[in-house]
């Protein structure tokens, strides 16, 4: 039992004054009462008042206490999911038209850079209303519906989201709370580059890259054993040998599995050094023409084996003060009552 006002059990120590004057008033009523008889009875009778009064103070003690009882017991219990990083490529490249016809969504950016001199962002119902398909447009829309998935699913998930071009940002870190990325129909900053995306794409030749990004967050909030990195890009930035083999080792040291879901032309046919990279270390490469196909290589990509995460369920708690409280009363009326048929003996 846990008690919310647990000094207030000093209280219990008034039974000394209560039983002290009980015991006056006993000796006072026995040396008047004219009807009194020194048997066992009697005087178990008489000495009742006092014990209701004596167990009432300490009830009504443990009652402003305020006691609580834990209804589930802290418990550790063990959730099938992964730690999943969205690495979304947001070069100007990026802005490229996409098969496919546009949904009619409003975007709703996480942030606005107001230390910057450029015109504000084009007004949410105007963007929702226009109909060409980008590149970036279809990979967004397709981040959203596997988020939502795997919302849906409740595996425990850790899904966090990585948006890079020259470099890469933490745009959400590994969280359960996957409704946080669903909110949002789009997860970028305005950039300068054509379109207000960003300009080049960097993979790793500057460090840092999204890869090791990646490695460093699944190391600092990975909750599970499979780590999962999506990387979705037009895959056109060549990487240098020397950065392959320092990627490869980046990638077996957070142990890693590696998706790569490309939206350009280039890609998908083992000629990229992303993809190259990528099947080394046993990951798939898929290409996706269509925002259909985008929607397929996620659900692909969903059939992935899960391990084991550890939960902790915090104990709650019920409070029953009034249990006491009520038992209190109960003998303080019984005390009263008793104390009145001892008088009129």
């Amino acid at each position: 039992m846990i008690y919310a006002n647990l000094y207030c059990m000093f209280l219990a120590l008034l039974v000394v004054p209560v039983i002290y004057l009980s015991r006056r008033k006993e000796r006072i009523r026995v040396s008047t009462s004219r009807h009194y008889h020194s048997s066992a009875a009697s005087r178990l009778v008489g000495h009742l008042p006092t014990v209701f009064y004596t167990l009432a103070v300490v009830l009504t003690a443990v009652a402003l206490s305020r006691p609580h009882v834990p209804v589930n017991e802290t418990t550790r219990a063990t959730v099938q999911g992964r730690d999943i990083i969205l690495a979304l490529d947001w070069s100007g490249s990026m802005a490229e038209p996409y098969k496919g016809e546009r949904k009619v969504t409003k975007r709703d950016a996480w942030y606005h850079d107001a230390t910057r001199d450029e015109k504000p962002p084009v007004d949410p119902e105007e963007a929702s209303t226009v109909k060409e398909l980008r590149r970036i447009d279809a990979a967004q829309d397709a981040l959203v519906a596997f988020a939502e998935a795997r919302q849906k699913l409740s595996l425990g998930d850790h899904i966090g989201l990585i948006a890079f071009d020259y470099k890469p940002q933490l745009r959400w870190p590994l969280d359960r709370d996957i409704k946080q990325i669903t909110r949002h129909g789009s997860f970028l900053p305005r950039g300068k580059g054509p379109q207000e995306l960003g300009i080049g794409t960097n993979f790793g030749n500057e460090m840092p890259g999204p890869i090791d990004m990646a490695a460093d967050h699944f190391a600092a909030k990975g909750k599970s054993s499979t780590r999962v990195l999506i990387v979705l890009s037009d895959g056109e930035n060549e990487i240098k040998p020397d950065v392959m083999t320092r990627l490869s080792g980046v990638i077996r040291k957070a142990r890693m599995k590696m998706y790569v879901i490309g939206v350009g032309e280039k890609i998908g046919k083992g000629e990229l050094s992303l993809e190259r990279l990528c099947r080394d270390h046993g990951g798939e490469v898929f290409r996706a023409e269509t925002q259909a196909d985008l929607d397929q290589c996620f659900e692909r990509i969903n059939a992935l084996e899960s391990s084991a995460i550890p939960v902790t369920q915090d104990k709650s708690l019920e409070p029953v003060f009034y249990y006491f409280l009520a038992a209190a009363i109960a003998l303080y009326v019984l005390a009263i009552l008793s104390e009145s048929v001892i008088l009129s003996r």
